[in-house]
């Protein structure tokens, strides 16, 4: 069981301060107790500036984890592991395999792991563990795994597929999410959720023993949600009894404000830099932005 825990926004498509880079992406600094590990690397252009800016030491991460395959959460991964060594690097056997999103007309884009990125994992394959299920990264920290679906056959509206031409649609089997153990319940943090929050909120409490998921923060998919998917994600936020969201990246503004007409006292404001630290009492949420 955790009980300091440290979460530093890294990248994301805003800034919660002065002098820090925005980016279509996501990186969160994670530290648990005496862990450190990264969980995504953004798209690549703001992870190094903005953790030299936040005297984060990349050199002293323990562990990088991917949430997925695609290039805004993986493009930064080059750059960590130059820095860094030793870290040991989990993602799913899937995450480094192509990955497309219809274009009007073809070409449709590639949105998977850059090529420097593949060529960096490559290099570090003695530390590379591939994960499908859930694997504990420190003792009350583990990564989900495959996140089980409630509807399996859904693809996020034909908008993200496999091969070039995108007629085999991408049902992210490589998305997990990190979920870190502590005493005032679950805190759970997502690259974009793509199996949705409910399955995501679900999968975490199947994991987490039985505690109660007291904050989520990361990426949360709601940008273009529909009006079903969107209180389908509330519903589930109230059902986890959630008293933190930390909405990120690709909540976009408007899931963020459906996510505040719906909780106006839980949902943080995000950007690079902010910082979320575990109140030592569980009674509500210390953050500043660093």
């Amino acid at each position: 069981m955790i009980r300091r825990l440290r979460i530093v926004i890294v990248s994301d498509n805003c800034v919660a301060r002065p002098g820090l880079l925005a980016e279509h992406g996501f990186a969160a600094w994670v530290e648990a107790d005496g862990s450190r590990l990264l969980f995504d690397t953004g798209q690549g252009m703001a992870l190094v500036p903005n953790a030299d800016a936040l005297r984060l030491p990349l050199e002293t991460l323990g562990a990088v984890v991917l949430s997925h395959g695609h290039y805004d959460h993986t493009g930064g991964l080059a750059a960590v592991l130059a820095r860094n060594a030793d870290a040991r690097l989990y993602l799913h056997p899937a995450a480094a395999g192509a990955k497309f999103a219809r274009s009007q007309a073809p070409p449709h884009r590639a949105i998977g792991m850059p090529a420097e990125a593949r060529a960096a994992l490559g290099r570090a394959a003695g530390r590379v563990i591939r994960n499908m299920a859930a694997v504990e990264i420190a003792a009350g920290v583990v990564a989900t795994g495959e996140i089980p679906r409630r509807r399996p056959a859904a693809a996020e509206g034909g908008r993200f597929f496999l091969d070039p031409e995108c007629c085999t649609p991408d049902l992210f089997a490589d998305e997990q999410a990190l979920l870190v153990r502590t005493p005032a319940g679950l805190v759970v943090v997502t690259g974009c959720a793509h199996a949705g929050l409910p399955a995501t909120l679900e999968w975490c409490r199947a994991l987490g023993g039985g505690l109660p998921v007291y904050a989520v923060l990361g990426g949360f998919h709601l940008a273009a949600a529909t009006e079903a998917e969107l209180e389908s994600a509330a519903a589930a936020l109230e059902d986890s009894d959630v008293k933190v969201i930390g909405a990120c990246h690709c909540t976009g503004a408007r899931g963020r404000d459906f996510l505040r007409s719906r909780f106006p006292r839980l949902v943080l404001d995000t950007g690079c830099g902010t910082v979320w630290e575990l109140p030592a009492d569980g009674t509500g949420p210390a953050r500043r932005a660093s």
